[in-house]
């Protein structure tokens, strides 16, 4: 566990004066700037790991015929009608197809 005074050194922030601006110190800024650089590229890697799991699983549930066009249709169906649920208050038919 770091002691408080090692923690206070290693700021962001320079300690400045009342009435003075803080201003980062030029090491600690670049320090920064890689650990949040590094961050968002993990943060983007995972990011596209999950959708190509995601596009794969949809290829191979629609080989398997778990997805097929009927179902593909009732589900924008039903998301019209989420959406734009007010026209179906005001009678308008939303049904894809007839």
């Amino acid at each position: 566990m770091r002691s408080p005074r090692a923690f206070q050194e290693d700021t962001l922030f320079q300690k400045c004066e009342p009435g003075q601006s803080r201003v980062a110190r030029p090491e600690t800024r670049a320090r920064y700037y890689f650990v949040v650089k590094e961050t968002s590229m993990r943060y983007r890697l995972g990011s596209f790991i999950l959708l190509i799991y995601i596009l794969v699983g949809l290829y191979v549930a629609w080989l398997h015929n778990y997805i097929t066009p009927t179902l593909l249709k009732q589900v924008a169906q039903a998301l019209i009608a989420v959406f734009l649920w007010f026209l179906v208050l005001l009678g308008v038919d939303l049904h894809i197809g007839g």
